[in-house]
């Protein structure tokens, strides 16, 4: 599933998820230039997002807040999700996780070349997050949390 060259005026440039969790069990989602105005360039979950094996990436989003991803809580339990030169414009280059938290049970995560103007050029978390295997590469912000911010 690919979303290419999207955008929104508000929130979810590829798409806005509204209500319930996204479970992603073996897909292989890509969201390549896609923008929105406010939050999640790629994707804005109201909910959870939670990836089962598969792949998803993010390149070359960029919103105010979570370029790639925007969600209320990220669940990685397995599979690849990746970042590849997104940027925000307040905080969350790549991804941005609320009060749901951030975790990541298995799989891998990358962050390449991510920027914020503000905070968090890979990642931001509201409440934390408890990692395995994420790997930032070339991130940077103009303010704190270069490459990520908890």
């Amino acid at each position: 599933l690919n979303f290419l060259n999207c955008a929104a005026d508000k929130s979810g440039g590829g798409v806005h998820l509204h209500g319930g969790a996204a479970v992603m069990e073996g897909a292989h989602v890509t969201f390549t230039n896609c923008t929105a105005k406010n939050h999640g360039g790629g994707l804005h979950a109201e909910a959870a997002v939670q990836q089962e094996r598969g792949s998803i990436t993010f390149r070359n989003c960029s919103a105010q807040k979570g370029g790639g991803l925007y969600a209320f809580e990220v669940r990685q339990d397995s599979g690849a999700m990746n970042f590849e030169r997104c940027n925000a414009e307040i905080q969350g280059g790549g991804l941005w996780s609320g009060h749901g938290g951030w975790s990541q049970d298995g799989g891998s995560l990358s962050f390449n070349d991510c920027f914020a103007k503000e905070t968090a050029g890979g990642a931001y978390s509201r409440v934390g997050a408890n990692l395995t295997h994420a790997e930032f590469e070339e991130c940077y912000a103009d303010g704190t949390g270069a490459a990520l911010f908890l």
